[in-house]
């Protein structure tokens, strides 16, 4: 399993809950920085084993 099938799995539970609004602005706030980082992590190892 890879980290963005990790993420997909992270949203479909935080969808499940019953929380408030504000909750929930946080949750996709949260979601889209772990995003971020793993396109930025996924980015710097390619960078990184293609120069090998």
């Amino acid at each position: 399993m890879n980290i963005f099938d990790l993420i997909d799995k992270l949203k479909e539970e935080l969808n499940q809950l019953d929380v408030t609004y504000l909750r929930k602005i946080q949750q996709k706030i949260m979601i889209l920085n772990l995003e971020k980082y793993a396109w930025s992590l996924q980015n710097y190892i390619i960078e990184k084993y293609s120069k090998e």
